[in-house]
């Protein structure tokens, strides 16, 4: 399973390589909108899994949504004209599974990467909801024919499954072989990861503003 991941989000990602930044942000705001939809059941599950008030997992999804936000300001100016490098492992954290997870998911989204999502073994329900909103914003997107050809919008919609993917816990197979990795936790994960990784493009942030 590992192994089909890795190889339809790297097919995925060379053609998404070949489309302006501006597709990227159209697939953005359709899998924003698909979130807002399911936004309370999402934080009911980040409630019972991590025992947070009702107020902070609404502050979670808001936050969340922010790196939204931010892309739309800024993503055509910041990243236009860069190549996706492929697919890009984004490993939640417990505390903030949403909010941390969307980071990494809306960086990469936006400059043309796939996403593999590893879910929390403690907080990963959130998930099923997000992978529903995904899944729905994944088949309202269309590429216009007119723009990019009748085969390479036939391929792509072929491949597109792989553009939000999604296991429970941390693959090393996964680990190992994305093209970037993006992690915000515990120095004890965190350097497990930095082991699996080598020196392979890797986001991660230990215990506070503990950048490697």
């Amino acid at each position: 399973e590992a192994k089909t991941m890795l190889r339809d989000g790297r097919k995925l990602a060379s053609l998404s390589a070949q489309l302006p930044v501006s597709e990227h942000m159209r697939f953005l705001r359709i899998l924003g909108e698909e979130i807002q939809v399911i936004a309370e059941e999402m934080e009911a599950s980040i409630l019972m899994e991590t025992g947070k008030p009702d107020s902070l997992c609404k502050v979670e999804t808001a936050k969340g949504l922010k790196w939204l936000a931010h892309a739309f300001k800024n993503a055509e100016t910041q990243i236009d004209g860069l190549r996706p490098m492929g697919v890009t492992q984004v490993i939640e954290s417990f505390n903030y599974p949403f909010a941390i997870a969307m980071a990494g998911i809306v960086g990469a989204l936006a400059s043309g990467n796939s996403v593999i999502i590893a879910g929390a073994d403690k907080a990963s329900a959130w998930l099923y909801h997000f992978m529903d909103a995904a899944k729905k914003a994944i088949d309202r997107f269309h590429l216009d024919e007119k723009l990019v050809g009748r085969e390479f919008a036939e391929n792509y919609d072929k491949l597109k499954h792989a553009l939000i993917q999604f296991n429970i816990g941390i693959t090393p197979r996964i680990t190992r072989n994305a093209n970037v990795v993006h992690f915000v936790g515990s120095e004890a994960t965190g350097m497990k990861i930095k082991e699996l990784r080598g020196n392979k493009r890797t986001i991660i942030e230990m215990g506070g503003p503990n950048t490697v």
